[in-house]
């Protein structure tokens, strides 16, 4: 299993879009020899909507959602923030549907 510490891949800043896209880029390519990921988010609190949309939330866009459950796992991520990301997953995972 392979794994990303937050503070390695965003070490000073996790508010921005363009922060979001810079963990989901090193997660995508974590993902390229299709071993496991655990992103460790180490308990820091986030409270960003468009970072932790953007890192995660999007990938259930571009990705189904029983793949991303088998191979990415979210550790050390506050519960205010879980509660944000499943929103903002339940809504990505509409647009796919709809789309």
């Amino acid at each position: 299993m392979h794994r990303l510490l937050l503070r390695q891949v965003c070490p000073d800043s996790r508010v921005f879009r363009a922060d979001g896209q810079r963990l989901r880029a090193a997660i995508e390519a974590a993902w390229s020899d299709g071993e496991p990921l655990e992103v460790d988010f180490e308990d820091q609190t986030i409270a960003s909507i468009s970072f932790l949309d953007e890192s995660v939330a999007t990938l259930f866009v571009d990705y189904d959602a029983e793949l991303i459950r088998r191979r990415l796992k979210l550790v050390g991520l506050t519960q205010g923030d879980r509660d944000q990301l499943n929103a903002l997953v339940a809504k990505r995972r509409a647009t796919r549907t709809a789309a």
